[in-house]
């Protein structure tokens, strides 16, 4: 039993450092690519900002995780 929740923080931990990870990823491409230089910074603040309102406020972790993946995989998407 108290290895199952080893291995469960374990998974959980890696999974979150995956999530910032991708979300610091996400962070930088809107900062460094984002096609309005002078929105450049606003918009990843604004997405920064909005993936902890997600975090913070959406009830169910595996809600809050599939919204935060969808949230960082859809930055590029629309883009030529």
């Amino acid at each position: 039993m108290a290895a199952m929740k080893v291995l469960r923080f374990i998974a959980r931990a890696l999974a979150w450092i995956a999530g910032v990870l991708c979300a610091a990823w996400a962070f930088g491409a809107l900062f460094f690519d984002f096609p309005v230089v002078t929105l450049r910074a606003p918009a990843a603040i604004v997405f920064v900002l909005v993936l902890l309102v997600v975090v913070i406020f959406v009830r169910g972790r595996a809600e809050q995780r599939s919204r935060v993946a969808v949230g960082c995989c859809t930055d590029g998407l629309g883009r030529d």
